[in-house]
């Protein structure tokens, strides 16, 4: 009977201290939003009951603020990159008409140039909007998974990158190979040929064997990335 109602116990102040969080998060929203005043005397029993202070609850609205602000920026920045490289586009093709047309071109180039600094700071803007999404983002787990996922995407990369390295040695061994029969007479090169043979049959092996494995590990690395993807969205929410 003991272990029945300290199990009904702790399920009931899971759900108490769940249904609180709940209120907490309500209404630090409607306050962030600034529709309406909740009753300061329930807001003062819900600070008490979590412990927190209205210093506390101020600070948490004015992160809640700022974090739908740095939202907004980032989400901006989606559209303005489109637009930006649509931009170049036509500033590439204004180059080419340059020599034959510098007036025309000057005044074609020079909105789209004022247009394009603006579309950087923006750019700037929402890289420190993101920066700071992610410094701010009070998910412990996400912030744990994103590191995790980001750690090993490097990691798998590394190794690619290492086993193409031993792919380049093995061709340069076979280069010096073939580079060493070339001092022998024609009539002794079939003969030193196929001792060589079996040596250069064992490089490509190994060079094969380690270009494989590069591409497994870039196939493996592309699997986190979409994982590491997705799971970063989640840092980027108020």
């Amino acid at each position: 009977m003991a272990a029945t109602f300290f199990e009904q116990l702790e399920s009931k102040v899971s759900q108490t201290q769940n249904a609180r969080m709940s209120a907490w998060k309500k209404l630090t929203a409607e306050l962030a939003d600034g529709a309406s005043e909740p009753e300061p005397g329930q807001v003062a029993e819900l600070l008490a009951d979590l412990g927190k202070s209205p210093d506390d609850l101020r600070q948490a609205v004015e992160l809640l603020a700022q974090r739908r602000t740095w939202k907004a920026q980032f989400a901006a920045s989606g559209s303005l990159s489109a637009e930006y490289a649509e931009n170049l586009k036509r500033l590439e093709s204004a180059e080419v008409i340059l020599t034959d047309a510098r007036t025309q071109y000057e005044k074609f180039l020079d909105p789209i140039a004022r247009r394009q600094q603006q579309i950087l700071s923006s750019q700037i803007l929402a890289g420190v909007a993101e920066r700071e999404l992610r410094r701010t983002c009070t998910d412990a787990a996400a912030r744990e998974i994103v590191a995790d996922l980001d750690a090993k995407l490097g990691e798998l990369r590394h190794q690619s990158v290492g086993q193409r390295q031993l792919a380049n040695e093995r061709s340069e061994q076979i280069s010096k190979i073939s580079m060493g029969l070339r001092g022998f007479r024609e009539a002794d090169y079939p003969k030193k040929h196929a001792e060589k043979a079996d040596e250069i049959r064992s490089q490509q092996e190994a060079r094969t064997s380690y270009l494989t494995a590069a591409e497994g590990l870039l196939a493996q690395a592309d699997v986190v990335a979409a994982k590491l993807a997705k799971a970063e969205q989640v840092l980027l929410e108020p």
